[in-house]
């Protein structure tokens, strides 16, 4: 592996860690009784403000070509509002756990994507490491309970939608949007999820309803640590990487940081069903690595 891809590769995994936490924002922000969604618009308008904020410390014109405007359009839409509603919707039909199975099948999506639109080999290596990963988030996040008796075949397809948007959001900022400056292309990409999920009927009116001091800073925090800085190190990486489908594997750390926080934060136990899905995580990292 090269230096710059050892390195995209660990600004991913910082991003991925990062990601690790939403859940411990979204246990909080829910004991306030703000909804997924509700959560999600929190998120990323947050985020646009914390990364307007910083573009003025910088000093940066807010000026933006129109290709790039259309790529962080199509991010907004795409990787940010879509995704998100997707991922909330999923999380109603089927729970959390099944939600979070069915946005990790992004990997897939991105190695056939790059087969096929760029003609990236799926080599027999990534092929295996795909499967490890897929199967490693599989066990950390339902320790081998799966309960599929009171699913819906419409929660299971847009959990399928959420990891199809999940894998567009990469492929976009990984052919596209990388070549442009990162905290300008955040900036607009976060705008335009936030607007789009602003649409939503009730959001806002319901957000208003239940905003206090406390909620007011873990939204805050919300959109700094696991938004802003997350994406910072994820374009970042994106810029590094040498190959695009092995970006999602490398940020399935996610899991791994979850499983963690659930256990020190929240008392969740990990059983060694969830052990194993987490040494084959890391197992499908370092095997994606030497690729």
């Amino acid at each position: 592996m090269s230096k710059n891809n050892t390195i995209g590769t660990i600004y991913v995994i910082l991003a991925g860690c990062l990601w690790g936490t939403i859940g411990l924002f979204t246990a909080h922000l829910s004991a306030f009784g703000f909804s997924s969604l509700e959560s999600s618009f929190l998120r990323l308008s947050n985020a646009s403000f914390l990364m307007f904020i910083l573009l003025l410390i910088r000093k940066t014109s807010f000026k933006i070509n129109r290709t790039a405007l259309k790529y962080c359009f199509l991010n907004g839409l795409i990787g940010e509002a879509l995704n998100n509603l997707f991922y909330a919707m999923t999380i109603n039909r089927i729970g959390l756990a099944s939600a979070d199975i069915l946005q990790y099948t992004a990997p897939i999506f991105v190695a056939l994507i790059s087969a096929l639109v760029f003609h990236e080999q799926i080599k027999l290596k990534r092929r295996i490491a795909l499967a490890i990963n897929i199967a490693g988030c599989l066990l950390t996040v339902t320790g081998g309970k799966l309960v599929i008796s009171n699913m819906s075949f419409e929660g299971i397809f847009i959990g399928f939608l959420s990891g199809f948007t999940y894998a567009l959001m990469t492929i976009i900022s990984a052919k596209k949007l990388y070549m442009y400056d990162h905290m300008m292309v955040l900036f607009y990409s976060f705008v335009f999820g936030s607007l789009f999920l602003a649409v939503v009927p009730n959001v806002i009116s319901g957000i208003i309803t239940k905003m206090s001091y406390i909620s007011f800073v873990t939204a805050i925090m919300f959109g700094l640590v696991g938004t802003v800085l997350a994406y910072v190190f994820y374009m970042k990486g994106l810029e590094k990487c040498r190959e695009t489908a092995n970006i999602p594997v490398y940020a399935s750390i996610e899991t791994i940081v979850a499983a963690l926080i659930g256990l020190f934060a929240f008392g969740q136990q990990i059983s060694f069903i969830k052990l194993i899905g987490i040494m084959m995580v890391i197992a499908s990292i370092f095997l994606t690595s030497k690729g």
